[in-house]
């Protein structure tokens, strides 16, 4: 199952309910002042609005120790007339609108509430209130209330704050990573590095002497969820080195890993590479680096956020 874990995720998930709608032609974000002016995310331009329109304006969010609570107000509104074809008053097209919009806001509830595909909640009691108002149309729908709980952790050992005098290097990645049979390796980026170390965590390309990369100690942190489609339980990564097709694995020395009852739960990891001695490497011929699956053919899926790596200098 995958977990919105952060804000971005959260409305691009809103923005994929709306492309994936039948009925709803426009999708908007911001502040009231930005509901004329839809943007594609895609360009950053303007686009024309069409309708029925879809509108996120998020309001006052809280958070806790456990929870992020979100608070929106779901805008969905039609192009109405003052007067019917036959000249009747617009009321008729006003109500039209409001009761589509109703159905649409349904919808949307019924996604966040029974989506199997990411675990948020839906907190019950959402307000809804008709409207018609005059932007640059006239229109008119409803506007629901809504309250979203995503999990949070507060932990300040993710938080990307080094203060190690011994850390040479920090790797980061924490948006969600996919881990399955065909994608084996962790992706990121160096956030903090002194001297010439590696120029990027994809490929590691060095020419480092082999006294620099004697009794390293290297950590890395995650959230982790693992979808069971497949058995036996997954393993942990290790290290992985290329040295000119000749493949060496290095297991971690401590391993906080979940067990098969925490499947479809987030959980937090944590492995340690202690007194890392790669002095063995000839230096000149080191050319790959990489974090990866021990045992990637059992099956399972494993979403991966939050992710960061820190690479300590050794005690010679």
């Amino acid at each position: 199952m995958k977990q919105i874990t952060n804000y971005y995720d959260l409305i691009n998930a809103f923005r994929g309910f709306a492309a994936d709608h039948k009925q709803i032609k426009c999708f908007g974000y911001g502040t009231m002042t930005d509901i004329e002016s839809p943007v594609d995310p895609t360009t950053g331009l303007t686009i024309q609005r069409d309708y029925p329109y879809m509108f996120i304006h998020p309001t006052n969010h809280t958070y806790t120790s456990s929870t992020l609570t979100f608070r929106f107000n779901v805008i969905v509104m039609e192009l109405t007339s003052e007067t019917t074809p036959m000249g009747f008053p617009g009321i008729h097209t006003t109500i039209k609108a409001q009761s589509d919009a109703l159905r649409i806001l349904n919808d949307f509830l019924a996604w966040i509430e029974y989506n199997e595909e990411w675990d948020t909640m839906l907190i019950k009691n959402v307000g809804i209130m008709p409207f018609q108002e005059r932007f640059q149309d006239t229109v008119a729908g409803m506007t629901a209330t809504v309250e979203l709980q995503i999990p949070n952790k507060l932990n300040l050992c993710e938080a990307p704050i080094y203060q190690d005098d011994r850390l040479i290097l920090a790797v980061q990645k924490l948006e969600e990573q996919l881990l399955n049979p065909t994608a084996i390796y962790l992706t990121g980026n160096s956030i903090y590095e002194t001297g010439d170390w590696w120029q990027s965590f994809d490929t590691f390309t060095t020419e480092l002497e082999a006294t620099d990369v004697n009794n390293m100690r290297v950590e890395l942190t995650a959230n982790l969820v693992v979808s069971p489609n497949g058995s036996p339980w997954p393993d942990a990564f290790v290290i992985e080195f290329d040295n000119e097709g000749v493949i060496s694995d290095i297991p971690a020395s401590e391993i906080v890993w979940p067990n098969p009852s925490q499947v479809n739960q987030q959980t937090s990891i944590k492995l340690v590479w202690d007194n890392l001695d790669l002095d063995w490497i000839d230096a000149l011929q080191f050319d790959r680096f990489k974090f990866r699956l021990q045992d990637p053919l059992n099956g399972a899926d494993l979403y991966v956020t939050q992710l960061q790596i820190k690479f300590y200098e050794g005690i010679i």
